[in-house]
């Protein structure tokens, strides 16, 4: 008997993989399918299992664990999608307290069916308790295809700022581009809204360039996206490469192959492989334009470095 809360555990969680990958976060038609092949494997169970059959003993000793697992977690969560947010542990309360009572009355009611009907009558008893699972689960439908019309849809758009946030908006830079993305939510009765405003990176299909976790694109240019992550910037190239690690408070996007990086009162130029070609001595500091960058601090006063190398 090993076999059944092992396999159930697989149950358990392939039930959430179907639930959240195929049905789109919809538990019932994950838990109609458990029961149905709930109430089958009790059938076969009755009809193969026995002492002189051990390998359809296990089979179906493990396929009865793993349909029942499934339901077992879904429940709980399709609850919490069911009611309201205030009532949700209340509801899951409840629905664990009825589970106990079925648990507790399971064995003299077993033992009941089996002294008065047999073990066909046990067996009968377990898939009329599967099909009436599947008709509760059914009940639940309707709310789940209400929410299931809220279309939440991503929409591409240009960038909305017409700052230096702007570049690697404009065009293709190798391939990429930087766009709006904003994730819309809909349903019949009422207008979309917007859920989810963001900029991203994406490539000539719209595929998204994959950013570390916690990282947010801020500009695009020479194949170097600016990314930000609690306040402080780095560069990431396209090719999946770290070029200067988020330790910056201020950081503008590349020009002519060169960005501005630093604190508010510390700031220098590094070039497309990271490495500082104007120290962190100055204050203020133009982006490169024309091949020309201004520098400004209160020992030295204004400096003009004129880029000599692509």
């Amino acid at each position: 008997f090993t076999i059944n809360p092992l396999v159930g555990a697989l149950g358990g969680i392939t039930a959430g993989f179907l639930t959240d990958k195929v049905f789109h976060g919809r538990c019932s038609p994950a838990n109609i399918i458990y029961f149905v092949l709930l109430a089958a494997s009790a059938y076969g169970f009755y009809l193969l299992a026995g002492p002189n059959n051990i390998f359809w003993t296990c089979f179906f000793i493990g396929a009865i664990g793993f349909f029942v697992d499934g339901p077992q977690n879904l429940l709980n969560v399709q609850i919490s999608f069911l009611t309201t947010k205030e009532s949700v542990a209340a509801a899951c309360g409840f629905c664990g307290l009825f589970a106990y009572i079925g648990g507790f009355m399971a064995g003299s009611g077993a033992s009941y069916i089996l002294n008065h009907w047999g073990w066909a009558g046990v067996f009968n008893s377990c898939i009329i308790a599967s099909i009436i699972g599947v008709v509760l689960v059914l009940t639940a439908m309707p709310k789940e295809m209400k929410d299931a019309k809220k279309a939440k849809f991503w929409n591409h758009e240009p960038v909305a700022q017409r700052d230096e946030g702007a570049i690697g908006a404009l065009y293709f830079d190798h391939g990429y581009v930087m766009v709006r993305n904003i994730k819309y939510e809909r349903d019949d009765e009422e207008d979309g809204k917007v859920v989810e405003d963001m900029e991203i990176v994406v490539d000539e299909d719209g595929k998204e360039f994959p950013l570390p976790e916690g990282y947010s694109a801020k500009a695009y240019s020479d194949q170097r996206i600016l990314v930000e992550n609690k306040g402080r910037y780095g560069f990431y190239a396209v090719k999946g490469a770290w070029i200067a690690d988020s330790v910056y408070s201020y950081a503008t996007p590349y020009y002519e192959g060169l960005a501005v990086v630093g604190t508010l009162l510390q700031r220098g130029v590094i070039d497309l492989d990271g490495n500082f070609v104007i120290p962190m001595s100055y204050t203020h500091i133009s982006v490169c334009s024309g091949g020309i960058i201004v520098c400004w601090s209160a020992q030295t006063g204004y400096e003009v470095y004129i880029k000599t190398e692509n």
